[in-house]
């Protein structure tokens, strides 16, 4: 039986489809009558069961035997014969695997690598350049009066740390976003067949540049989180492959960049909707942490996924074996059974209960500290250069077409006058 003969007749009505408006630029009131209604529920505009209530939320990310990850980020959409002949002169595409695609025991290898290199203490030795980056970007929107948050800020900020992270020039970082928004498209995205070529080129091109630089770093390595995977050995543990380091710089790129990229957008526009509220963070800075926690709350923007490793029972629904779950977290996020007025962004709001914008036990995100650090050097920056930053009057937010994260496509802002 498949997941969609099992969905019962009471489902099909619901028709959660975040390809389709007014749902993809505006989730919200989908999601509540998901989490009301039907909170868990068969999408087949995705082909998944879909989780939107803080508890069941929890449940899965902590069942790792019963709700798996092998199998549970696989693209939407098979590929059209020219766009695999692409993808065929590439690595592997079952091979490239980001903690995100793995259980254990090699997600506890593959983890245990990545911990061991994303210290604390690298992580925090970057606040100072993400103080002088984000200064510097905002500075240049205060000359020129504002523009648009999400280009000249949101993206800049967290991809140029991650340049200086993996080692990469500078100048490389533009390639980087393109070629991982590419990435990003071709798993989760609906492309028409010139779009999905060109993505699948872009991701054959990411995926040669990656193994060209570890190549660099091995003939020459250097203080950066690429040699430290080539080089770093743990006890009992085989080292990182070339292809298991390629996969976790995608992972980090894409997580690194685009996750906190749509967390900074996202959570300004939430506060530029209440003015008290922003004035009051201008006035006391100390509230700038509880802001980044309440934007990474409110507007978590990513979806996760998981597979069913056997039958399963959830709130009466049958879900069989091998059925694919997306546990939105935006949703549960604003579950009202989790969260005093869940829907309201409070800087002052008493975190009871954690967030799941990070997932949480083993699959808890490894990069959380640096999203941290960035969105406070973020706010910090923005409240000392920019208090006067606003969003132009009559903004109406658009999002790409993309099931797993919702990327704002533009923010434009003023400053001054």
């Amino acid at each position: 039986m498949t997941a969609s003969d099992s969905a019962s007749d009471e489902q099909e009505h619901v028709n959660y489809d975040p390809f389709r408006l007014p749902q993809r630029d505006n989730p919200y009131p989908v999601w509540s009558e998901l989490r009301d209604h039907e909170p868990v529920v068969w999408s087949a505009a995705i082909g998944a069961w879909v989780v939107s209530r803080y508890e069941d939320a929890v449940q899965i990310i902590g069942d790792t035997k019963t709700f798996v990850n092998e199998g549970s980020t696989r693209s939407f959409f098979p590929p059209p014969h020219e766009v695999q002949a692409v993808l065929d002169e590439g690595l592997p595409r079952d091979e490239i695997r980001s903690t995100q695609d793995l259980d254990p025991p090699d997600h506890t290898r593959i983890r245990k690598f990545m911990l061991a290199i994303l210290t604390p203490r690298r992580i925090t030795g970057l606040a100072p350049r993400a103080r002088e980056i984000s200064d510097r970007l905002l500075q240049g929107m205060v000359g020129r009066g504002g523009g648009d948050f999400v280009a000249d800020f949101a993206y800049k900020l967290p991809l140029t740390l991650l340049t200086q992270l993996l080692g990469i020039p500078d100048v490389d970082g533009e390639q980087l976003h393109t070629w991982s928004t590419q990435k990003m498209a071709l798993q989760w995205g609906r492309l028409s067949l010139e779009d999905h070529i060109q993505a699948a080129r872009d991701y054959v091109a990411f995926q040669r540049y990656l193994m060209d630089l570890i190549e660099k770093r091995r003939a020459s390595p250097a203080d950066d989180i690429v040699s430290a995977m080539i080089e770093l050995r743990q006890h009992d543990e085989r080292p990182l492959s070339d292809i298991e380091i390629v996969g976790q710089m995608m992972g980090l790129i894409a997580a690194g960049h685009e996750t906190t990229m749509n967390f900074l957008s996202l959570t300004l526009w939430r506060v530029s909707q209440r003015p008290e509220v922003w004035a009051e963070i201008c006035a006391n800075r100390s509230l700038i942490e509880n802001l980044v926690e309440e934007g990474l709350r409110i507007e978590s923007p990513a979806g996760i996924w998981r597979r069913t490793s056997k039958p399963v029972t959830l709130r009466g629904q049958e879900i069989p074996a091998g059925a694919r779950l997306q546990i939105l977290l935006p949703s549960a996020n604003r579950d009202e059974s989790a969260f005093d007025a869940a829907g309201i962004l409070d800087v002052h709001r008493k975190q009871d209960k954690p967030h799941l914008a990070f997932g949480r036990g083993i699959h808890f995100c490894a990069g959380a500290a640096l999203t941290r650090l960035e969105g406070k050097a973020a706010f910090e920056s923005l409240v000392e250069n920019a208090p006067s930053i606003r969003v132009a009057d009559g903004f109406t937010p658009t999002f790409r077409a993309n099931a797993s994260q919702r990327f704002l496509e533009s923010l434009p802002v003023t400053i001054g006058g």
